[in-house]
């Protein structure tokens, strides 16, 4: 008899072909693991153990949106005769072969949901089941760069910490508006194009950034509207941000960490005082005068108080779409305050891919892409997801947050993805700031030590 497997919010619901509930086949309440790590091991069990069954997914948490497909696996009784037969029906199958970090179970999801509509495979490699503390970017680049230089076979990379410039000077990378069959790049009613112009090389598109998330300012409520008019919060610079902050009576104020601030900040900053393409550093510049100052000052005024008192000011580096909006309530959403010396309002990609100029599954693998940008958890580039997004935050008690959400989404215009060799630039970089909020260092003496050791990284 066939069944049904539904995943429906904490549980795994089975059901007969006649839509009858039969029983609940887990409830992941009760796991300590927590539910989307148990889904996601359970999932994935379901998929490679079974016999033939039918499964219900959503997704995008959307009830009703689903994807219904029926799986036969290749794993569990019989499992050779299975792969052999497979390999048989599935020898001419067009399949798409995509290189990414470290196993992802929602990738894995995705790829058979599509493959099985698509006629098509998806063929995964990846670097590693599980990423290793602070090994994962050398790692993965030099495993990347490996496959290229050996020539391996590949459609679609995962660009995370990856030396894309280099890969795009080299010719390895393809232009993906020279892929599409319209320029829909340029669609605003279906991305945030923004986005897309913000990744652009040379006024070319390479990178498919599918998801990203970002900094916000987070203020009190009842504090905006008691100094909206003494307070220019639309533009408000991070020096305003922190005197406003110390002249807070004490037990008002909760704390804003500062390394928050020093990782908002220097993402702003860190490709206008680094050139690694071109082996240039400019510390000498009114923008890092800037970045010093400020984040001085951050360091040295009191952003800590009792602890039992409500937040007036915070900032939150990153969040996603799975990010609950009610932790906002009570809380106006904006803009990271600006720098005089820099107009960019940065983004993280977290989920990005682009395409091998050599594949012969150029179109297919952009279209794989964009249904991964349709299905993302993290703030989108497509508008599609985000109005699944917006549709599943209607309540009346949300729409200022989404309001400002999408009004931090469409300013944003600038990106960091940092590979390996920026990582060490910016603990070179922390370091000697370090000593100069601490007074160990002038300003002019931390200037030269970053001069003398960024260039000698650089170019050794």
């Amino acid at each position: 008899m066939d069944l049904f497997y539904i995943q429906n919010n904490n549980k795994i619901e089975k059901y007969d072909t006649n839509g009858n509930y039969i029983a609940d086949l887990i409830d992941f309440y009760k796991y300590k693991a927590g539910v989307s790590m148990s889904t996601d091991r359970f999932l994935s069990e379901l998929f490679y153990c079974k016999e033939n069954f039918y499964i219900i997914l959503s997704l995008r948490a959307n009830p009703f949106d689903i994807e219904i497909i029926k799986f036969s696996p290749l794993f569990g009784i019989n499992a050779d005769i299975k792969l052999q037969e497979f390999e048989k029906t599935h020898i001419n199958t067009p399949t798409i072969k995509v290189l990414i970090p470290e196993r992802n179970i929602m990738f894995e999801k995705q790829s058979i949901i599509y493959q099985s509509n698509n006629n098509l495979l998806i063929d995964i490699s990846y670097y590693r089941d599980s990423p290793v503390a602070g090994k994962l970017l050398e790692d993965y680049t030099q495993y990347i760069n490996l496959q290229i230089m050996s020539g391996v076979d590949w459609d679609i990379v995962a660009i995370r910490s990856l030396p894309y410039r280099t890969y795009i000077k080299k010719g390895i990378l393809a232009n993906l508006e020279s892929i599409s069959k319209n320029n829909y790049f340029n669609d605003d009613s279906k991305y945030f194009t923004n986005i897309f112009d913000s990744v652009k090389y040379d006024n070319e598109l390479y990178i498919f950034p599918v998801g990203y998330t970002f900094g916000a300012l987070l203020v009190d409520e009842l504090y905006f509207e008691q100094t909206k008019n003494q307070l220019d919060y639309s533009n408000m610079n991070w020096i305003d941000l922190l005197s406003s902050a110390e002249n807070m009576n004490e037990g008002s104020f909760h704390p804003m960490s500062k390394d928050t601030i020093y990782s908002l900040l220097y993402r702003a900053i860190a490709d206008e005082i680094v050139d690694v393409e071109i082996k240039k550093a400019d510390f000498n510049s009114e923008l890092f005068y800037e970045f010093s100052k400020i984040v001085k000052t951050s360091s040295n005024i009191n952003l800590y108080a009792n602890k039992n008192t409500k937040t007036q000011y915070n900032v939150t580096e990153t969040f996603g779409m799975q990010t609950p909006l009610s932790i906002f309530q009570g809380y106006r959403l904006l803009q990271l305050p600006f720098m005089q010396y820099s107009d960019k309002r940065v983004f993280l990609i977290q989920e990005g891919y682009a395409i091998n100029n050599s594949s012969k599954m150029k179109q297919e693998s952009l279209e794989f892409i964009k249904y991964l940008a349709d299905n993302t958890g993290y703030f989108p580039v497509s508008k599609v997801a985000y109005s699944d997004y917006m549709k599943r935050n209607s309540k009346p008690e949300y729409k200022e947050i989404i309001n400002s959400i999408t009004d931090i989404i469409e300013s944003l215009n600038a990106f960091n993805s940092f590979d390996i060799i920026k990582a060490d630039i910016a603990s070179i970089i922390k370091e000697e700031v370090i000593k100069f909020c601490n007074d160990e260092l002038s300003m002019e003496q931390a200037i030269e030590e970053l001069n003398d050791k960024v260039w000698l990284y650089l170019n050794e």
